[in-house]
């Protein structure tokens, strides 16, 4: 062999060599949701994904239980609603015969029973379908890494909430939380007095001790801390 056959032989070597690795490399993926467009949408998504490899698909929750064993995926992207057997269901089970893989909700819901739920029941995150592409893989990559917490930014929000401090709510009076939720209904001073039946002054001083306690200068500050401490709820969450 001369040399310029062994610098051919190498360079073919060493390709295989990188391409096996790239392979080992990838994230196996399994899909799982009822609606076989969204899946589609997903696959499309995934495909160009060079470190990313989905390896099946499943409509239903008996079908993920199932293709989670034969396959064994090391990310299962989970619909939370699924015919046959739910979500949370399809969490328990595969948490109960101790399967590895790493699940990955992905849901159009951000219900507080159901996220709780499946948190606790080994889901490695929970994302919104209005997701954008790049966390949604980002996230599959970090939760094949083992890492947990990977939820949307509306979650983590809500999450926060239902976790908040007792305390935090009883700083406030309750003329505070209800001139608070009155302005978020956008009611006027005028009518605030006159609902709470409150002088001006008192609805005033009122009104100055929330913006100390949150430490805030303006009315959107204030109804925008609101929301994020889980005093008043923003509209389309009502």
């Amino acid at each position: 062999m001369n040399r310029l056959q062994e610098v051919g032989v190498v360079a073919i070597y060493q390709k295989r060599k990188k391409k096996k690795r790239a392979e080992r490399k990838q994230t196996r993926v399994l899909l799982a949701d009822d609606h076989a467009v969204v899946r589609a949408g997903i696959r499309h998504l995934l495909d160009k994904v060079p470190d990313i490899h989905v390896v099946g698909e499943a409509g239903n929750g008996e079908d993920v239980l199932r293709l989670a064993k034969e396959l064994s995926p090391d990310v299962l992207l989970l619909d939370m609603e699924m015919p046959l057997m739910s979500g949370v269901e399809v969490a328990q089970q595969l948490q109960d015969i101790g399967s590895t893989v790493q699940i990955l909700i992905l849901s159009a819901y951000e219900d507080k029973q159901y996220i709780l739920q499946l948190l606790e029941n080994g889901a490695s995150g929970y994302l919104t379908k209005d997701e954008v592409p790049e966390m949604i893989i980002e996230a599959i990559r970090g939760v094949s890494r083992g890492e947990k917490g990977w939820v949307s930014p509306r979650v983590a929000i809500q999450l926060a909430r239902w976790n908040k401090p007792v305390d935090l709510i009883r700083q406030y009076t309750q003329i505070e939380l209800k001139i608070l939720s009155l302005l978020d209904q956008k009611k006027s001073e005028g009518e605030i007095c006159r609902f709470l039946s409150l002088r001006q002054i008192t609805y005033n001083r009122n009104l100055q001790s929330i913006y100390s306690k949150m430490g805030v200068q303006s009315h959107g500050e204030m109804l925008q801390k609101a929301y994020e401490l889980g005093l008043i709820q923003p509209e389309d969450e009502k």
